[in-house]
């Protein structure tokens, strides 16, 4: 007879995971939605959430952290429900009361993780959702822009900050399609599904370096490498797809291939080349390698961001991808092709196979 009750218990352990889950993702949609600083900065926050959660799973403080909260559940109804699973079981220690608690808060919870996920999906539905300050600042410099005739008063391509930085090393077009494709990141992070895959590849030297509270030597190497593979995979692996539905547009400007891709190439190697030198040196100063051996990383880490970027815009103008892919049920992204993310990795594997080589022999001797 516990078999069936075994079953019974797992299909509402199951609905309540289910009903539960969809109420908290509901209720981070509507404080997306509603809050004006969550709506403003949700990227950012969102990079810091993946860095928190990086950093949780490659130091193996998930235990330390969840162990108290286990611990206390477990004195609860919830930490009850295996028996509730085996209260049929001829096995007098388990008693009614457990069970019976377990029970209620089980069937109560369903019921109330439910109520939530509607009410909360009506409040994301039907109410309005916040605007962005930085849109609103958009809206109101462009409306400053124009005079009553509708003609522009000022520079609509403005390059800002960013003008100011590189505005007397790089071109103005450049510059410009290295801006756009800085925004388009931003507003859509999920475009950086594949850059992500390569980061996983730290946990085990990071997860080492924790426990020893040293840097291990392969560390700035493993950098170096895997943040020139973002790298290139973040700004450059679908020029031509990443443009969607003003493709045609882009194509008729009169703005040349060339500038196009390098504009892809200099927006990937600034903001992920610079990241990924300085945390390569910042590592191998903290590690056993010597100072040379540490110059010569950060140096191969530059290079390597480079070429991959070139590599991408190269193996993603020929095998680029114009179709949507569904990442959620409500969210769709146009993503690299699979078959240019399988080709460029292998390309700049074969690439920097040298900087591997030349790499290991520092690590060995270090």
């Amino acid at each position: 007879m516990s078999a069936p009750i075994i079953a019974i218990v797992l299909f509402a352990v199951v609905a309540l995971s289910t009903t539960l889950g969809f109420a908290v993702g509901q209720a981070v949609r509507t404080v997306g939605a509603r809050v004006a600083f969550v709506a403003r900065f949700k990227t950012i926050i969102g990079v810091l959430a993946f860095i928190a959660y990086f950093g949780l799973l490659a130091s193996g403080s998930f235990a330390t952290i969840f162990e108290p909260v286990l611990s206390v559940l477990e004195k609860t109804p919830l930490g009850w429900l295996a028996d509730l699973a085996l209260v049929a079981a001829p096995d007098p220690s388990i008693g009614i009361v457990r069970p019976a608690a377990a029970a209620v808060v089980l069937l109560a919870g369903i019921g109330l993780s439910m109520w939530l996920a509607v009410r909360l999906s009506g409040v994301l539905w039907y109410t309005e959702s916040v605007r962005p300050a930085s849109e609103n600042a958009d809206n109101r410099s462009a409306d400053r822009a124009s005079s009553t005739d509708g003609t522009p008063r000022t520079n609509i391509m403005s390059t800002g900050i960013a003008g100011q930085i590189f505005g007397g090393y790089v071109s103005q077009p450049t510059l410009q399609i290295a801006l756009k494709s800085w925004r388009r990141t931003y507003r859509s992070p999920l475009k950086l599904q594949y850059a992500v895959i390569p980061v996983f590849f730290l946990i085990a030297p990071v997860q080492e370096s924790v426990e020893t509270g040293d840097v291990v030597a392969v560390l700035p190497v493993l950098i170096a490498i895997i943040g020139a593979w973002a790298t290139g995979t973040a700004f450059t692996l679908n020029p031509l797809g990443d443009e969607g539905s003003v493709l045609p547009i882009t194509l008729t400007s009169g703005v040349s291939g060339r500038r196009l891709l390098g504009g892809l190439v200099f927006a990937g190697t600034v903001v992920g080349g610079l990241l990924t030198v300085l945390l390569a040196v910042g590592l191998g100063l903290a590690s056993p390698l010597d100072v040379s051996t540490t110059l010569v990383t950060g140096t191969l880490a530059g290079v390597l961001c480079v070429g991959a970027c070139m590599i991408g815009v190269g193996v993603g103008t020929i095998f680029p991808k114009f179709e949507y892919t569904r990442i959620s049920r409500s969210r769709k992204a146009i993503l690299p092709g699979f078959s240019a993310f399988v080709v460029y990795s292998l390309v700049l594997v074969v690439v920097s196979l040298p900087g591997l080589l030349g790499g290991a022999t520092g690590v060995r001797l270090a």
